[in-house]
């Protein structure tokens, strides 16, 4: 592979995460495990998007709390679908899993066409990844979904359908909103912009323009390259990744996109990203159409864990979003009476210590650890499938391809540390 073909595949086809299910929080798929006060179940299914690739899901769901079964007034609790990063996989929804499943709210990871265990030969970084979440089917097959039985527990598939629409078809799920991180805030942010039902979205450091973006990259590398180099090389670029991946870099623009949105946003980016400016989400804040829309500043890089103010902010968005404060107007304790008009329960109480924080995950490695015989707390923060390195976001790291002479040009994340050799941690 030459250097031309390394520069290609960095914007289509970035390291793939490879894994197992058995990696999974909550695995066996099936079983139940405690994160904080809830009890939650892990259901793994199998949805076919309209270019005929198979997308691997997991819904992550709460079912219980010490007062008993989870249900809403009117049977049904929102889910929150997590958007992964260009070279991630439904392992990082981890995030979302540990704060969100405590409040009530699902969570709903996949994988991309193209990443870790779909189908698919190429990422595209937004634009055809939108299509996985919501997208037009042939008039006469999208209808009706066919549901698969599977001899594996907890496991289904599902024919002609892809998460959105898959969701909206369920009589268990009251709204749907998203929460996608760096090229997973892309896709949410081009797919709301046609689907104005979404009901909030977070988006953690997307970018404006991927043309930009690249521009950007080339201008951090301080090499000497005249203007009109850059024109004709980004042309060129332009044609390779099209003829390889059948997409238009240029058509990867969610600024060009939101004005439009009205689905209310909660935008966070990392004040010290040397790889997606802020000036990004500010940008995309400045044009965005929706009337609530708040842009949440942090400091740390692109791929340093989130503060908990950031979380908690995200928390009470999504409390808000799913109908205000949801605990006392749609929940039931265990056949009892509505709980409108009375005190919420304590593990719905909205205070400073906000339930759904990352300590529950924490408490449920070290349990997980002991009955393993292997508890290591500093083990915990190393990047592995079970880990808070996930759970707190720490998923994304930066990689380049080295020129050969000692330089490299950084280009796209990565959560791994090298490639064939060719790409180092930066």
């Amino acid at each position: 592979m030459d250097f031309w073909d390394q520069m290609v595949d960095c914007i289509c086809r970035p390291p793939r995460d490879t894994y197992s299910p058995e990696q999974l929080l909550g695995s066996p798929a099936g079983s139940k495990f405690p994160i904080g006060p809830v009890l939650v179940q892990r259901s793994d299914f199998e949805l076919t998007n309209k270019r005929g690739a198979k997308l691997q899901c997991s819904h992550y769901a709460p079912v219980a709390t010490q007062h008993g079964p989870l249900k809403g007034r009117d049977g049904k609790l929102p889910v929150v679908v997590y958007c992964h990063c260009n070279s991630g996989s439904r392992r990082d929804a981890e995030e979302a899993v540990g704060h969100l499943l405590p409040m009530g709210i699902g969570v709903v990871a996949f994988d991309f066409m193209g990443s870790g265990l779909s189908d698919g030969q190429w990422v595209t970084l937004g634009y055809t990844e939108a299509e996985d979440l919501g997208g037009k089917f042939d008039p006469h097959n999208h209808t009706t979904a066919l549901v698969t039985a599977s001899a594996v527990p907890g496991f289904f598939s599902v024919l002609a359908a892809v998460v959105v629409e898959w969701l909206r078809e369920r009589d268990d799920i009251s709204a749907v909103g998203l929460w996608g991180r760096s090229m997973g805030a892309v896709t949410a942010l081009l797919y709301a912009s046609k689907d104005a039902a979404i009901s909030g979205m977070v988006l953690d450091s997307p970018f404006s323009r991927l043309t930009d973006l690249m521009s950007e990259i080339v201008k951090d590398t301080g090499l000497p390259i005249p203007k009109a180099l850059v024109r004709v090389v980004s042309s060129l670029m332009r044609r390779s990744v099209k003829r390889k991946a059948g997409f238009d870099i240029c058509d990867v623009a969610p600024l060009d996109a939101v004005g439009g949105s009205v689905v209310p946003a909660v935008f966070g980016h990392a004040t010290g990203d040397s790889f997606i400016n802020v000036s990004h989400s500010e940008k995309l804040v400045a044009a965005y159409g929706g009337e609530y829309k708040n842009l949440v500043r942090f400091g740390g890089d692109h791929n340093h864990f989130r503060p908990k103010f950031f979380y908690d902010s995200v928390t009470m968005f999504f409390h808000q979003q799913a109908g205000g404060n949801f605990a006392a107007k749609n929940f039931l304790p265990a056949g009892g009476a509505p709980t409108a008009g009375r005190a919420l329960p304590a593990f719905f109480k909205m205070d400073e210590r906000l339930p759904g924080h990352t300590d529950y995950l924490m408490q449920y490695e070290e349990l997980l650890g002991a009955a393993r015989g292997r508890l290591d707390p500093s083990a915990l923060m190393r990047y592995e499938s079970r880990d808070l390195a996930r759970a707190n976001g720490g998923v994304n790291q930066p990689w380049h391809v080295s020129s050969g002479r000692g330089a490299g040009v950084r280009l796209w994340e990565s959560p791994r540390a090298h490639v064939f050799g060719l790409i180092d941690r930066v």
